[in-house]
């Protein structure tokens, strides 16, 4: 029996009644001739405003299908992050997700478009709701592992967790988003960072969009927006996607060309070229006015950073210790050296001197004519073991280098004898390339702040110094005579004076609309899939930005930071006094142990390479698996592998190669273990959940939960829950599923509503269970709900469901209330057992494969908007 609650048939009432205002509102527009809308609400976006008023002008038709639906996508996500009640479009993105027919398809976008004309006018919000005053509390368990107290990832806990829903502090944390503008002629070029908007051009002294540069894509998983620094060539500007170049006028925005990078080689005449590098394996030259593949190169091994081009020439270092030259023409390589040092990081170049670093944190000048090493700066500074590279880029400036380090300080060292000079406190890790204009130094840091001043022959004197932003800087500044121009990590840009750093306009990088100084993004990023753990008031969380951090969970403070120098989608997991965590995309394969308390590394390998999940902990062993499908024991004293298994032996895709990523191939494991007594259970995209024997690896069974037909990439992020000898498990991505814990034979099952996607971890105590489900996963607009079962009974029958949260993510219990984010919707929300609201915050932003976690008296959760909440 399916038990409604009363608060569910009141939001489905309210839903219906403004379904009908919806048809109301489009009977108005006459079939034949629509009737011209001379007035309406703005949403602050002039050109989304420019296509709604088309819309009512004419039909959507095969020549303007894309941008009209581009435009309903975006104005969709603009109210549905202001907090905006959306569920009156529920029934036509329905439809729009599963239409075929183009014909239908047109009348769909005109009628979605009608449907938010009316949201718009109606003007009603999704309120927050307060609860009562937080009660008496005294315990603070740790949280230590994915989804919960112990390795059944169960999600639950017996402290009390947060009463009222109030914001006590946020923690910026995001993609680690480093391109840099482009300031040329009065104008500013930036990319763009969302699957649609892929450029910028701005007025450079208003900050004014001039134009905008569009790809037509709805999909933010799939089809990302860039995340490099553009290019510029004469007339055109070049904006790097994941393996694409498109091509952009820069007078007038019009769209020249999207190519693959890698496309087919074609002898062209011109010899205006670009250089890029795809996935840090390969750089590839192409022809700037047809986006043509002239050459390209495979680097053994992987780029340090990106390459430096020097007229025609282009240098660059591997992992594999190794300088290259290249000439940019052809494509030969005109010398590589190879050296007897860990080389890391960036290069400097100044005519035939190469400044290199190593791991042991040291400068060394190498003279290229003479092929040999002219000095190397072995200086007593303090180590920073925690930063993957110490310098930045540096500087030259008459005989002097100047480069900014990890231990906070800005140096300067003599370009002949390495000698330093002088040094420059600074706030934070200096992470961008220092600036120099007009005989003055420009620099950021990673705390946020913009630093000015004046050189002099022996110490350079303070201009001003200023906080800019939160989540500080990793991109290089630009400096003219109009002023400073900065990126943030938080996609934000700036345009700072030159005599005081007043902020004169600033600009996401994410499209959107600023409304009382506050940024409503109608653009989406994926992303953001870790969840934080804590252990003895220590909360530790890494992210896409490439860096795992320690935070105070009282005072929202930075403890310590440790560079992964990649992104990292692993869960941290804590252990015997250390941290483990691992690099996952576009990274060096390297896993490591940290002292919890310090960050300072206690090992690290790289026989594990790229890894998706945290890992679960058992009697000195920690048990994870990796994106090419390989389940792994290891030590967790020294990192040593003790078993391993691959996930895709004795099935029909047991041979085959691992190539380039791509979904469902290679069949990577990205369910977190479960870790049971002496057993451990996982999943993987091969198709099935795994039971292996702790000690031995010994696989004790094998359950298949992808269907015969499937293609690949399931099971995929939803983890396996441990509960009362059942196992709860995603099978086929339309159901929910309990396997038996000893033979893993499949037991019962819940599927979903067609069109919706079951893809989150449950939360299970002895009162009830709460799954979720979601109508699209990589598209917008989307729902998802909260579904509650009764963990006893013998079937899985919904007993209520709730409009608003989960998707992706996943429930946390107390023994009084679930509290969940959502996958479609900008709040935190906290329901009683029978799902009524206890309280509900708005964040401002969705939370994808990222889940809250419970610690005392508060939860965490990791929003896209770029903050770690801490609510109470």
């Amino acid at each position: 029996m399916i038990y409604l609650n009363p608060f569910f048939i009141k939001n489905q009432m309210k839903k219906y009644i403004l379904i009908l205002f919806y048809f109301i509102s489009i009977s108005l527009v006459d079939a034949q001739n629509s009737t011209t809308v001379t007035s309406f609400i703005s949403c602050s976006d002039q050109e989304l405003d420019h296509i709604r008023q088309d819309v009512f002008d004419s039909k959507t038709k095969k020549n303007n299908i894309n941008e009209r639906f581009g435009a309903l996508v975006r104005l969709w996500r603009l109210y549905r992050k202001q907090g905006f009640d959306m569920r009156p479009f529920d029934a036509v993105a329905n439809q729009l997700l599963m239409v075929k027919n183009d014909q239908k398809k047109y009348a769909l976008i005109d009628e979605g478009f009608a449907v938010l004309e009316q949201i718009i006018k109606n003007g009603e919000r999704i309120p927050e709701i307060r609860g009562t005053k937080s009660l008496a509390w005294n315990t603070k368990t740790n949280w230590p592992y994915y989804h919960g107290i112990d390795g059944h990832q169960a999600g639950n806990t017996t402290d009390i967790g947060p009463q009222t829903g109030k914001v006590i502090w946020k923690f910026p944390k995001r993609n680690g988003w480093k391109a840099s503008a482009i300031v040329k002629d009065g104008k500013v070029y930036c990319s763009g960072a969302d699957s649609e908007i892929i450029a910028y051009c701005l007025d450079e002294k208003t900050g004014e969009i001039l134009w905008k540069g569009k790809r037509f894509s709805d999909s933010f998983y799939h089809t990302a927006g860039s995340k490099y620094s553009p290019l510029l060539s004469g007339s055109s500007l070049i904006i790097k996607t994941s393996g694409w170049i498109h091509s952009f006028n820069t007078q007038t925005g019009k769209h020249l060309y999207s190519k693959k990078a890698l496309g087919q080689k074609k002898n062209n005449s011109s010899k205006e070229i670009i250089l890029h590098q795809l996935w840090d394996r390969v750089i590839v030259a192409n022809e700037v006015s047809t986006g043509d593949k002239v050459w390209s190169l495979n680097v053994e091994g992987r780029l340090n950073a990106d390459p430096i081009q020097v007229d025609t020439f282009v240098y660059f270092t591997t992992d594999k210790n190794t300088l290259f030259k290249v000439d940019k023409n052809t494509g030969s390589v005109l010398f590589k050296k190879s050296f007897d040092e860990t080389l890391r990081g960036k290069i400097s170049i100044q005519n035939q001197l190469i400044v290199l670093q190593n791991k042991e944190q040291e400068l060394f000048a190498f003279d290229e004519q003479q092929q040999t090493v002219l000095w190397k700066n072995s200086d007593q500074k303090e180590k920073n073991l925690r930063s993957y590279e110490f310098y930045s880029e540096g500087v030259f400036h008459q005989s002097d280098m100047i480069i900014g380090g990890s231990d906070q300080k800005i140096y300067c060292f003599d370009v002949v004898s390495g000698q330093k000079k002088w040094d420059i406190s600074t706030n934070d890790w200096v992470r961008s390339k220092p600036k120099i204009f007009d005989n003055h130094v420009y620099f950021a840091d990673l705390s946020g702040h913009v630093y000015k001043y004046r050189l002099r022959k022996k110490s350079p004197k303070k201009v001003w110094t200023k906080k800019i932003s939160d989540h500080g800087f990793m991109a290089d500044l630009q400096v003219n005579n109009q002023g400073v121009v900065c990126s943030d990590r938080n996609m934000m840009l700036y345009s700072l004076s030159l005599n005081d750093a007043q902020v004169n306009w600033k600009h996401s990088q994410l499209d959107g609309v600023w409304k009382e100084d506050q940024f409503y993004a109608s653009g989406e990023v994926s992303g953001q899939q870790a969840s934080p753990t804590i252990v003895d008031g220590k909360l530790y969380i890494s992210s896409p930005d490439g860096f795992v951090n320690a935070i105070d969970v009282e005072t929202g403070k930075e403890l310590w930071k440790f560079e992964l120098k990649s992104s990292s989608s692993t869960t941290p997991a804590v252990a015997e006094g250390k941290v483990f965590v691992g690099q996952t995309y576009g990274s060096f394969g390297k896993y490591y142990a940290l002292d919890k308390d310090t960050g300072q590394p206690v090992w690290e390998t790289e026989e594990l390479d790229d890894v998706w999940i945290g890992a679960g902990y058992k009697n000195g062993r920690i048990f994870l698996g990796n994106m090419d499908g390989y389940f792994f024991s290891v030590d967790a004293s020294t990192g040593k592998i003790l078993w391993k298994y691959y996930t895709s032996k004795d099935t029909p895709n047991e041979d085959k190669p691992l190539t380039q990523m791509r979904h469902g191939w290679p069949a990577g494991v990205y369910c977190n273990p479960i870790i049971h007594e002496d057993i451990v259970i996982t999943g993987s995209w091969a198709g099935y959940y795994f039971c292996f024997d702790q000690n031995t690896g010994k696989l004790i069974w094998r359950t298949k939960t992808q269907p015969d037909h499937g293609k690949g990439g399931l099971p995929d992020s939803s983890a396996p829950v441990l509960f009362k000898n059942k196992i709860y498990v995603q099978e086929a991505g339309n159901r929910l599923t309990a396997l038996d814990l000893l033979t893993g034979k499949k037991l019962k099952s819940w599927k979903v509503t067609p069109g919706f996607l079951q893809n989150g971890t449950v939360a299970v105590n002895s009162n009830i269970m709460v799954g979720s489900c979601i109508r699209s996963v990589t598209k917008l607009p989307y729902q998802a709900d909260i579904v509650a079962f009764d963990p006893f009974s013998k079937s899985l029958d919904p007993i209520w469901t709730y409009n608003g949260g989960g998707g992706l993510t996943a429930s946390v219990l107390t023994d009084q209330h679930i509290i969940f984010g959502s996958s479609a919707d900008p709040f935190l929300t906290c329901l009683d057992f029978e799902g009524k609201v206890i309280w509900r915050t708005y964040v401002g932003g969705i939370m994808l494969e990222s889940v809250p976690s419970i610690y005392g008296n508060k939860v965490f959760a990791l929003i896209k908007n770029g903050y770690l909440y801490a609510i109470e």
